[in-house]
């Protein structure tokens, strides 16, 4: 006889994820005066347990933990098993010039994913992480001879997402090979105005553009684990996905106005006006490979490498200065022995990592890198394999050379993962 694990902390957690998501939504989810290239600030894919190792992933298989950027490892849930992993994310950001510091915070939903395998050879996971993020507002002043105060402005907000539904295979008991089936989704605003204050003898110009990708693109992993002499595994793990055409629809409208002193615009002339054009943008392949060595219950060590070929990214035919990318990341677990009789912070797991991150933004000459710290914290909740986690991560984007901005941050990363086993035969009636 099977009775099934009614579980209100399960429902729960969607419930509560679900509000914070919707209310969220409509809020500018970041602050970077670099979201204006391509298709914004890329979104890390890691969830708090990773983000606190340096963000590795590609050889990541866990129980209760699921790894979005390989989807071979999907194949490892537990039999008659059910995983919810669901985090918030926010991050405080100072941003710098040689004369000027200017401070901003954000929080938002950082993922919600559901995993379970169907067979013992066979698992799937399905979720929601945002992709991309788009949030700045720049003021750029000239004067000019023969004209006056020239002011440019730029702003921008929104953001893409993406919804996953994807499965991994196990081919022998050492052996995965996965794929991950992504809807992207979402909207881009943009804004551009070019304003002449001080002439009566020229117009001003607006441009504002929307961006509205609706489409599905396909990933791959695989992933393999070998157990060593004394405790000791090997896993390795890969990930490709391949250059990617995203449909989308773009309003676009350019217009001649003038804005008074009161900051009141007065439209002289619509000069383009193009609705519901519909065109793609062009996402790059993507290659990343990794491993961890670890003892069981006691310690993992990880590496990853990833490359991005973001010279092939287009937006309705044009190319953007785009270089490729590369990112290499270290990360550390550590899982004192402990018992049920342990003290509590003997079963706590603590974790530290190192990012490099070379972005796809090259500026004045000057591709901008990125070098980031993290620690993390697994917190057991008693009596369940569920955990709280906590991950963190300081570091820096950008330099202040070349009249550059220079980003310090510190990223913060709240998780839920529950774990139950479901479908379980009772022993006693």
């Amino acid at each position: 006889m099977y009775k099934q694990k009614k579980n209100i902390s399960v429902a729960l957690a969607l419930v509560i994820f679900c509000l914070i998501s919707i209310s969220l939504k409509s809020q500018t989810r970041i602050s970077s005066p670099y979201s204006r290239y391509g298709i914004g600030a890329l979104n890390q894919t890691t969830n708090a347990r990773t983000l606190g190792m340096g963000g590795v992933n590609q050889a990541m298989a866990s129980r209760l933990y699921i790894n979005y950027d390989n989807p071979a490892t999907y194949s490892r849930f537990m039999q008659q098993s059910f995983v919810f992993n669901g985090g918030l994310r926010s991050q405080q950001t100072e941003l710098s010039t040689n004369n000027q510091t200017e401070k901003s915070n954000y929080t938002s939903l950082g993922y919600l994913q559901f995993g379970t395998p169907i067979t013992k050879w066979l698992g799937v996971s399905f979720g929601l992480i945002p992709y991309s993020n788009v949030g700045y507002n720049i003021n750029d002043d000239y004067v000019l001879d023969n004209i006056g105060h020239v002011a440019y402005q730029y702003e921008g907000s929104g953001g893409i997402n993406q919804f996953y539904l994807g499965t991994g295979v196990s081919i022998t008991d050492e052996l995965s090979i996965g794929v991950n089936a992504t809807y992207y989704f979402g909207r881009m605003d943009f804004t551009r105005s070019s304003l002449f204050p001080d002439s009566i003898n020229y117009l001003d110009t607006r441009i504002t553009e929307t961006q509205s990708p609706g489409d599905y693109a396909f990933s791959y992993g695989i992933h393999y684990e070998k157990e060593l002499k004394e405790e000791r595994r090997l896993a390795l793990g890969a990930t490709f996905s391949n250059k990617t055409s995203i449909g989308t629809n773009r309003d676009y409208l350019v217009e001649s106005m003038k804005v008074t002193s009161n900051d009141i615009s007065a439209v002289f002339d619509t000069i383009i006006q193009n609705q519901g054009e519909k065109g793609n943008i062009v996402l790059p392949n993507r290659f990343g490979a990794g491993f961890v060595y670890s003892k069981t219950n006691s310690w993992q060590l990880a590496g990853d490498f990833t490359y991005e070929n973001w010279e092939n990214y287009e937006s309705f035919g044009v190319k953007d200065s785009l270089k490729n990318s590369l990112t290499a990341a270290l990360g550390y677990e550590a899982s004192p022995q402990s018992t049920s009789i342990s003290p509590y912070w003997k079963k706590v797991n603590y974790r530290l990592g190192v990012k490099y991150h070379q972005s796809y933004l090259q500026l004045r000459g000057t591709q901008l890198n990125q070098f980031g710290i993290s620690f993390g914290l697994g917190f057991p909740v008693p009596g369940s394999a569920s955990t709280i986690d906590l991950g963190v991560e300081v570091g820096q984007l950008g330099t202040t050379d070349h009249n550059l901005i220079k980003e310090k941050y510190v990223k913060f990363s709240l998780g839920l993962s529950i774990f139950e086993r479901w479908f379980i035969k009772r022993r006693y009636d």
